[in-house]
């Protein structure tokens, strides 16, 4: 409990606490206990500060998703002189000839 409550003020300030906390009555006893909903992405907060494995697939995963972005290629006033003369479209150079319609589906 302490370091959900630790996480959250770091994450969304004092007012984080009461954002997530609740409250659990036992029905056999009647006595209540305070617990915390989280959503997903405070659980792997969470979880992923007790495990050393955990972060290490987060850090890889993350960099294989920078790795897969690339920047846009910048063309010279000859290659887009020669896209303009074949027809090409601003939508279609950029992904690989598909019509305009078909972009909204991206």
């Amino acid at each position: 409990m302490r370091d959900i409550r630790t996480m959250l003020v770091d994450l969304h300030g004092e007012e984080g606490i009461s954002s997530f906390g609740d409250t659990l009555t036992n029905e056999q006893n009647g006595q209540t206990y305070p617990i915390y909903r989280l959503p997903k992405r405070e659980t792997l907060i969470l979880v992923s500060g007790y495990s050393v494995q955990m972060r290490a697939k987060i850090i890889d995963r993350w960099q294989e998703l920078e790795a897969e972005h690339k920047a846009p290629v910048a063309l010279s006033r000859l290659q887009l002189i020669e896209m303009g003369r074949q027809g090409y479209s601003y939508c279609e150079y950029p992904f690989r000839h598909r019509p305009c319609d078909q972009l909204a589906s991206l």
